[in-house]
């Protein structure tokens, strides 16, 4: 498979970026979504925060299916660079080659939903929940539009086709249509659990 980029070394840097962020950042976004939920499911029972916690649920496994797909394509893409910059060597060309890119899913899956059961209860340790949620929500807006920007460049500056870049480009651009919503399923998730610790602590 070819690959059509303008510029083989700064092609190759976006796609070690978006690697990256998806390895490193977004892997630790997903983590503590996992963490929040499973506190969550233990410390806020309710019909509302039945929604909620689907809803960061979903976010999370949303998570999960873009840093699987940015860290498999972006490697996928950086081999293929890799290769040119090679060849690019032999022949007495620059000597910068890049290093193979992390690959693969991250270390969690997808999480099952949750059901209602009838209970109604906030224990105090949702407090500590709400916080965490509250980071979990600036941590995502600050990866989305890393994510976003650097996404931009490689597709709108350097890489201009081949090496499966329709593919990839509609991946990436699923989450970002979904990011706004995502997004609103932290900040009322988060609100809702915040008014949930403030009522209980009246009593």
């Amino acid at each position: 498979m070819d690959i059509d980029v303008r510029n083989l070394d700064n092609a190759y840097e976006l796609c070690k970026q978006l690697n990256s962020l998806a390895n490193d950042k977004g892997s630790e976004l997903i983590s503590a979504l996992e963490n929040n939920v499973g506190g969550l499911k233990t410390n806020w029972k309710g019909s509302d925060a039945t929604v909620h916690i689907n809803n960061l649920i979903k976010v999370h496994d949303a998570l999960v299916a873009l840093v699987t797909d940015a860290k498999t394509l972006t490697g996928d893409a950086a081999d293929l660079i890799i290769r040119i910059q090679q060849v690019r060597k032999s022949n007495g060309g620059s000597p910068v080659v890049g290093e193979a890119l992390s690959k693969g899913a991250p270390a969690s899956q997808a999480l099952p939903l949750v059901e209602d059961t009838g209970e109604f209860f906030v224990k105090p340790e949702a407090a500590g929940l709400a916080s965490d949620l509250a980071d979990i929500c600036v941590k995502f807006n600050n990866f989305t539009t890393n994510f976003g920007n650097t996404k931009d460049s490689l597709f709108n500056e350097e890489w201009h086709a081949g090496g499966g870049r329709d593919n990839i480009k509609r991946c990436f651009e699923e989450f970002a249509t979904h990011a706004e919503e995502y997004n609103g399923y932290l900040n009322n998730a988060k609100t809702n659990l915040e008014t949930a610790v403030a009522n209980m602590q009246k009593i």
